[in-house]
């Protein structure tokens, strides 16, 4: 409770001298999160601050043995929380169009959730001159951590104002991913390194003029 306490005081006190307001979807290395952060500009440079929640899925992109990427699966209040810090530039702005780099940081703690297929016995009666194809898999599925997980990106962004207080933005990147902690069932080494591609799309509201 005092951690969600501070988190919420944090981000009030935030609120205050922000500018902007966006509610963005995120899907990054770890999995998808939806973000509320507040912006501040100055000149050609913004920064933002956010809380998101964190969105578990029984569905995997893909049927590969992976153990982190896109595997994150909150289980308990904190395994939700998700902490966003961003910094961009802005390289080009004309009639309600901008373009932009942005560098981001998220960090959250949370467990996996891995569909995996393991081997569990060896049919000989198969008679396939191919040894691998004599095995027979069993499909299961397993919980690993929590662990800590901070992923870091680079990339660029398009901004698309609709109205003189409400504008769209777009974000894709690359980025590498640190997951810090470990699990006796698992023969991986604290801190595993991870390279990801970034995408988001969000909405946002100006609250106040920026400050050049």
């Amino acid at each position: 409770m005092k951690i969600k306490a501070l988190l919420f005081t944090m981000f009030l006190t935030v609120g205050c001298y922000s500018q902007s307001l966006e509610l963005s979807f995120y899907s990054t290395g770890s999995g998808r999160n939806i973000s509320l952060d507040y912006l501040t500009s100055i000149e050609r440079s913004e920064v933002s601050f956010g809380l998101g929640y964190n969105i578990g899925s029984i569905i995997q992109p893909d049927n590969q043995n992976e153990i982190y990427s896109k595997r994150l699966f909150p289980q308990e209040a904190i395994h939700f929380i998700n902490l966003h810090v961003s910094y961009s530039r802005y390289i080009y702005e004309h009639k309600g169009f901008s373009t932009f780099l942005f560098f981001d940081i998220q960090g959250k703690y949370s467990p996996t959730r891995s569909e995996l297929y393991l081997v569990y016995e060896y049919d000989s009666t198969i008679g396939s001159p191919k040894p691998e194809e004599n095995l027979l898999y069993q499909n299961v599925v397993r919980n690993f951590g929590p662990f800590f997980w901070l992923e870091n990106s680079l990339g660029i962004g398009i901004k698309f104002s609709i109205s003189e207080s409400i504008y769209i933005k777009q974000r894709i990147g690359l980025g590498y991913m640190l997951v810090f902690g470990e699990d006796k069932r698992l023969a991986t080494q604290s801190p595993t390194g991870i390279f990801f591609d970034i995408f988001s799309f969000g909405i946002g509201m100006k609250l106040k003029e920026n400050s050049d």
